[in-house]
């Protein structure tokens, strides 16, 4: 007995009329379709001394399933028009007034047909279940967000299953992250008044303001510029209804303050 994938099985045996043996092999799982060819062969010797050598083939197949799936989150920032693989921090920056869009699109890349395939969010929760997905295939699941601030980042997750012929279930599983950055560009000024030559300082945003008599300290005026927001700004400009364009001060950090001095003449 041989087999064109294990070789040889059993080797010179004899076999009365009638009589049969068994032979177990312990094969190797591989992936997809497989076949391969057992061969028997066995020789009568007559009187004569005359040899009859009789042959036979058989056949056994099995299929190696393997489920897998595959999800992929991406994010828009444009209404949908084009959508990010945004895998990794921070993502596309998206200002205030506009809600980003999601993308989920979960792929069988097995070899077998899927069944209960969920996808789930870590922030929108259940977002298909119990659904089917044939070898190859695709779905696409769209799912509207809403703008916040800072740093937004979750996950989806993807599972299906394949149920063999013993009835054995096996579950795949993948994951994927998307994000997206909310980006609030907010910019403080405090102007404030000395009128003792910049000892001190007076946020005097009421009238009248502190009393400066002629002929003392002309005032002084600070200009505090500081970046409240969460992103870096460019094109930062200070400018005054009295004094015109204090500073072009151009970019501030996120947290970063500037000040401007600007003598005044007493009035």
């Amino acid at each position: 007995v041989t087999d064109n994938v294990f070789g040889d099985i059993s080797l010179d045996g004899t076999l009365a009329v009638g009589g049969s043996a068994e032979i177990t092999v312990n094969g190797t799982w591989a992936e997809g379709q497989h076949t391969n060819t057992a061969t028997a062969s066995g020789d009568f010797v007559d009187s004569a001394g005359n040899t009859e050598t009789d042959t036979d083939a058989d056949d056994a197949n099995y299929f190696g399933s393997n489920a897998e799936i595959d999800v992929e989150k991406l994010v828009s920032i444009d209404g949908g028009l084009t959508y990010v693989d945004a895998d990794t921090v921070t993502g596309p920056l998206l200002n205030s007034g506009t809600d980003p869009i999601f993308k989920f699109v979960v792929t069988n890349t097995g070899n077998v047909a899927l069944s209960n395939v969920d996808v789930t969010d870590n922030v929108f929760g259940d977002i298909s279940l119990d659904g089917t997905l044939a070898v190859g295939d695709s779905a696409e699941i769209i799912v509207d967000g809403t703008w916040a601030a800072g740093q937004h980042t979750n996950t989806a997750t993807a599972s299906g299953d394949f149920t063999d012929d013993n009835g054995n279930t096996e579950t795949d599983t993948d994951t994927d992250a998307a994000h997206y950055y909310g980006s609030d560009a907010e910019i403080d000024v405090e102007k404030l008044v000395s009128i003792d030559g910049g000892s001190n300082w007076v946020d005097a945003d009421e009238v009248t303001g502190p009393y400066l008599n002629d002929g003392t300290n002309a005032p002084q005026f600070k200009f505090v510029v500081s970046n409240t927001g969460n992103v870096d700004l460019t094109n930062v400009d200070v400018t005054d209804d009295v004094f015109g364009n204090i500073s072009l001060i151009g970019t501030l950090a996120v947290g970063d303050s500037a000040e401007i001095i600007v003598d005044g003449t007493w009035a």
